[in-house]
This record gives C-alpha cells, structure tokens and sequence, in this order.
C-alpha cells in the first residue's frame, strides 16, 4: 500500500474516533508529516484526496 494511503486511511481513522471536533482544524501539514513520519508531499496527497472526497474541507486563512 502507498504511504499516502496509508496516511488518508489514519487521518480517516483519526476523524472517525473523534480526536478532532467538527469545526476544529486538523494539525498543519508539517506535524502531520512528522507524526507519521513521512514527506510533506505525501501528507498533502493524502489530504487532497479527502477533500475531493468531501471528507475534510479546506478554508484559506484558517486551515484545513
């Protein structure tokens, strides 16, 4: 399985045992990546992919 899938289905798994709130922002890119303990670039694939799915949803300014 690809890191990335393997991040979206933690970030998924992190949504769903509710460890963030509805209107709370997830952490930022950079600590996702060092939690996981991948690239950026695979947090941000991860992350894309769940906003297109209409999973999370991104705000300019405020975060995702």
């Amino acid at each position: 399985m690809f890191a990335y899938k393997k991040v979206k289905f933690a970030i998924t798994q992190a949504l769903g045992q509710k460890k963030w709130s509805h209107s709370q922002a997830i952490p930022s890119e950079p600590v996702l990546a060092s939690r996981y303990k991948v690239s950026v670039g695979t947090i941000r694939r991860a992350i894309n992919e769940l906003v297109a799915e209409n999973i999370l949803v991104r705000e300019q300014g405020r975060g995702t």
